[in-house]
């Protein structure tokens, strides 16, 4: 979504919620905008923070009050952090949940005080999404599909490849959503590839979305499985660990690497090594998360059927596929995203 469409689309919002049911007819004078609140995940990454990023710009262009929280990954905490907005007089809540099923009490809890939820980036249990009046992100599978399918065909054209190729997955957590469903995509999308080298799956390895966790369990795998020849990194965040580990076994420049997130740092490493290892990221924008999700916020509080705004519960933003031949041309040195 363009950043003037959103600005029109919001300050259209907030007219509608200033004036009753929208019906034409001024609200009294003095009437206060909403108050939105996100309950931000973590703080932990540069992700995570452009994204919150994305939502601070959108509330100061719409000119609603923000309420802000961080997590800390602790879905105990983000529980108690919700109820507090709820005790502020949050109008509406965009929530990043720690754990699919974690935040269940602070999902309860608004149903209860009759506050709309907006999820975002994170997937809630599939029991849990009718809590939500819309969970905004970018269709992981397709995303992740897009950099499976990129990679086989990088194989592909390699001579003298041995098959089957031995793979590895580097997730966040285990039984995690979002790692399913990335992990899921890039099968779909590699398999997809006509003549896709046949792949040897070896056990995912967790990062659980930070630097250097993946580090030691990578090494271990990469030493005994010297022939290892691609994977899939499912958060640009986990990186480090991924080239620390293999260039310490002189293994960094043997692999095919496909990675997700977007990063630019990612991008102009592609735009200086157009060679590889890293053949493709698939972008999930999180400052436009962030602004869209805004967005349904003041639609929620403007009373607009999620019909109308969010069909079905869901609304996926557009996001690009990053690779060595559109690197240059994708670039943005201002942005970390």
């Amino acid at each position: 979504m363009q950043r003037r469409n959103l600005v029109i689309t919001v300050v259209s919002i907030i007219s509608c919620i200033a004036l009753s049911a929208c019906g034409g007819q001024a609200a009294p004078a003095g009437a206060k905008s909403p108050t939105i609140a996100f309950a931000q995940r973590n703080f932990a990454s540069d992700w995570w923070t452009a994204q919150t990023d994305g939502v601070r710009a959108a509330a100061k262009d719409s000119g609603v009050s923000l309420l802000e929280s961080d997590g800390r990954g602790d879905p105990v905490v983000q529980n108690s952090l919700v109820k507090n907005f709820i005790t502020k007089g949050a109008n509406a809540v965009i929530l990043n949940p720690a754990d699919p099923r974690g935040v269940t009490p602070a999902l309860k809890a608004l149903k209860e005080a009759n506050i709309p939820l907006i999820a975002v980036n994170s997937n809630l249990d599939p029991s849990l999404a009718e809590y939500a009046y819309c969970y905004v992100a970018e269709d992981q599978v397709a995303t992740a599909a897009g950099v499976g399918k990129e990679l086989a065909n990088v194989l592909k054209s390699r001579s003298g490849l041995e098959t089957p190729v031995k793979a590895v997955m580097v997730g966040g957590f285990p039984g995690e959503v979002v790692t399913d469903l990335r992990t899921k995509g890039f099968l779909q999308g590699y398999q997809s590839a006509p003549d896709a080298p046949k792949l040897k799956m070896l056990p995912t390895i967790y990062g659980q979305w930070v630097a250097d966790t993946a580090l030691s369990a990578l090494r271990e795998v990469a030493t005994g499985n010297p022939d290892l020849k691609l994977i899939f990194v499912a958060s640009d965040s986990m990186l480090p660990a991924v080239q620390s580990a293999l260039t310490g076994l002189g293994m960094w420049d043997k692999v095919v690497i496909g990675t997700y997130d977007g990063a630019m740092s990612t991008v102009k490493y592609m735009i200086d090594h157009p060679s590889g290892p890293i053949f493709a990221d698939g972008a999930n924008s999180p400052d436009v998360q962030g602004k869209v999700a805004l967005d349904m916020a003041l639609a929620a509080v403007g009373g607009k059927p999620q019909s109308e705004a969010c069909p079905g519960g869901v609304k996926y933003i557009s996001t690009p596929l990053y690779t060595p031949k559109n690197a240059a041309q994708q670039f943005k040195p201002e942005q970390k995203f």
